[in-house]
């Protein structure tokens, strides 16, 4: 039993062990809401041009429930709210809660709720050509506009600097190129990948302190991709897997090698569309590593706690 055990040390070693337990239930709870948030919806924003005007809408379709075979798939899109004059692109949603912001006439930062309804201005942006949540949870974007500093880290809540580095490497941040945003998604291993338009080449895009460092991984081919055949690109990630989107034909994409392997058709989009202009689904973060050690501390506590009951029982 513990009667050989002090009281205060008796007291003391519940109470670490109530509370190790209480954290490690927080963070179980918390990992299992992150693992189950990877959804596969898919919101998007897009453009059409009828009657000499262009406007704005915003939607979504489902990558689990397709019809027909794969390579011909057909992932029916629904519109979510009206179309309007004002721009919208560069949507991103955020892996933690799940809300999504957005880039409004291209210097508003805005937030966007999944029926489709948008907030009022949260601050101001510059016209970026990809913003995206990475893995980590951390906001960033490609903003050619503040050259020389064309790599900045945002503040979710509003849209504001908080660090601006630049992008260098293979390609530089003045050689990437979207005729409309949204070309950018969270690598699911880290970093960020981006769709150049003006090569057809998948970029990676690395963090280095608060710039970001390009490598090459090759040119998009397969499915039927080719110089001219697309209009617009657009990529996101969803769960652990890389997208893009060429008008409106929907590609996974290998990482390492660009190649594209075609799944079907967004059907049911409206008349006159241009393209998608953003795309944003639910992505799998990783725990974060202090949250690891803390469930390693409380594991190895607990155990070594009911070890010392047991010993004190056999007694």
């Amino acid at each position: 039993m513990l009667a050989s055990v002090p009281v205060r040390w008796r007291c003391l070693l519940r109470g670490l062990n109530l509370v190790l337990v209480f954290g490690l239930m927080v963070l179980e709870a918390g990992w299992a809401s992150r693992a189950t948030a990877a959804v596969s919806d898919v919101y998007t924003t897009f453009g059409i041009f009828t009657g000499g005007n262009y406007s704005y809408g915003f939607g979504r379709f489902d990558l689990a429930t397709p019809t027909g075979t794969s390579g011909s798939y057909s992932y029916a899109w629904t519109q979510l709210g009206a179309t309007g004059s004002p721009t919208l692109a560069n949507l991103a949603m955020n892996p933690v809660s799940g809300s999504m912001t957005l880039e409004y006439e291209f210097f508003q930062y805005r937030s966007i709720t999944t029926a489709g309804v948008i907030s009022g201005s949260l601050g101001p942006t510059s016209n970026f050509m990809g913003m995206a949540f990475d893995i980590a949870g951390d906001l960033h974007a490609y903003a050619p506009n503040e050259a020389p500093t064309t790599w900045l880290k945002l503040d979710a809540a509003n849209g504001q600097t908080l660090t601006s580095g630049t992008i260098g490497g293979q390609v530089t941040g003045s050689e990437l190129y979207s005729s409309f945003g949204g070309n950018m998604a969270a690598g699911p291993t880290g970093g960020y990948y981006f769709a150049d338009e003006s090569t057809d080449e998948l970029v990676r895009l690395q963090l280095s302190g608060p710039n970001a460092i390009t490598t090459v991984s090759g040119s998009f081919a397969g499915g039927g991709f080719g110089p001219g055949v697309f209009s617009r690109l657009c990529m996101f990630t969803s769960g652990t897997t890389l997208y893009l989107l060429g008008d409106e034909t929907l590609f996974t994409v290998n990482e390492a090698t660009a190649a594209l392997t075609k799944l079907g058709t967004i059907t049911g989009v409206p008349t006159g569309i241009t393209g998608f202009t953003g795309a944003a689904s639910m992505i799998t973060v990783v725990p974060e590593p202090a949250s690891c050690g803390l469930a390693a501390v409380g594991l190895a506590a607990s155990a070594g706690w009911w070890g010392l009951r047991r010993r004190n029982q056999k007694r």
